[in-house]
């Protein structure tokens, strides 16, 4: 089932008679059988656009469409999707079975059995052994499939995942997205995932649509989305830890961090810049220990002095004193290999296609 928005709007009117535009004017194709993530800040109207799709919201302005065919003003239970809540909407006096089995009670002339039926999906989440079980025994995890497997036993055309994650643990939460992933490949559902996450929609998404106040900043595959952002907004938004971003300036075709040439930049513009270079965009050219408290740059790099040191798993962070802003500092991700200490001067090359210059506006140059 392919998913097209065309032009949509969803406004609401605060007490003071302010509009706010939730959703504004998205355009956006979600492919047949993929699995698409909608992803950005508290606020920014993913979940808004999550339920004008699941018919809990009438939209301002716009159309939803199914396969071409206009659903924009069809009622929720006529659209033949299933919706998983962020607090699994799950009825705590009835058994996992009956949890699962309730969407099927009001099925006239259904000739499967609703038992099997139950039971087959239940076998696909995984939870088939707590059939009989209570709501109430069960773990956060379980209560997630249990979800999933309510929203899936109707055979919907179209799955809505509303921030299912967020009250799991850290294990848990890789454990379901894993799930996910894999009950959405097996189904060949066409699955709409929000999330505030960017870890999650990265590891599990077909593509990832990135919002901002109500309006889509990039579409695209993760990692092309992440190695290629369109503006400022998109390259902090993604990557952990965040991207580091430098005051600079373009003048004749080459950047400066304030008198320190950086690098050659293919433009005729004279202009003040943001420089953003990922933490994982370094290389360790050289270590020094750190006697003088003045360092002076080399031409081509970034010379800094490590404030701290973070070994995480098979990662090291270095947190390094900005050496074009007072009191600032930048992030560096290099392998354990490397040791290198508090107090250290490192000097830094940038990678390949690792630097992305911005105006002062957010845009890409």
């Amino acid at each position: 089932m392919e998913i097209t928005l065309k032009n949509l709007c969803k406004y609401f009117t605060s007490k003071d008679k302010e509009v706010v535009k939730a959703v504004d004017d998205m355009n956006l194709i979600i492919p047949s059988g993929k699995l698409v993530a909608l992803i950005g800040p508290s606020g920014c109207g993913k979940s808004t656009t999550l339920y004008m799709i699941a018919g809990l919201y009438e939209p301002t302005h716009g159309q939803i469409l199914f396969d071409n065919e206009d659903i924009t003003k069809i009622s929720p239970e006529k659209r033949g999707v299933g919706l998983v809540f962020q607090n699994y909407a799950l009825f705590p006096h009835l058994t996992v079975r009956q949890n699962i089995m309730f969407p099927l009670e009001n099925e006239i002339g259904l000739k499967e059995d609703k038992n099997k039926l139950v039971e087959d999906i239940a076998k696909l989440v995984n939870i088939d052994a707590l059939l009989d079980r209570n709501i109430s025994e069960l773990s956060g995890g379980e209560k997630q499939r249990t979800a999933i497997a309510r929203a899936l036993i109707k055979k919907p055309k179209v799955l809505l995942l509303d921030e299912p994650f967020s009250n799991l643990d850290a294990r848990l939460r890789l454990q379901t997205r894993e799930e996910i992933r894999r009950i959405q490949k097996e189904t060949g559902v066409t699955t709409i995932f929000v999330t505030h996450d960017q870890e999650e929609a990265i590891s599990i998404s077909d593509e990832i649509a990135v919002m901002n106040d109500g309006v889509i900043q990039q579409i695209g595959k993760p990692i092309d989305v992440y190695d290629k952002p369109l503006n400022l907004f998109v390259a902090k938004f993604l990557g952990n830890p965040e991207i580091n971003v430098f005051d600079g300036v373009l003048n004749n075709s080459k950047i400066y961090l304030k008198n320190n040439y950086l690098s050659d930049f293919d433009s005729k513009d004279n202009k003040d810049i943001f420089v953003a270079i990922r933490p994982e965009g370094f290389i360790v050219d050289k270590i020094e220990n750190g006697f003088s408290s003045i360092i002076e740059q080399e031409k081509g790099m970034i010379k800094a002095k490590v404030d701290q040191v973070h070994i995480i798993g098979g990662e090291t962070t270095l947190v390094l004193n900005n050496p074009f802003k007072d009191n600032s500092f930048f992030k560096v991700t290099i392998s354990n290999d490397l040791k290198i200490e508090e107090s250290n001067i490192v000097s830094l090359l940038i990678k390949p296609n690792k630097m992305f210059i911005f105006n002062k506006e957010g845009d890409l140059l």
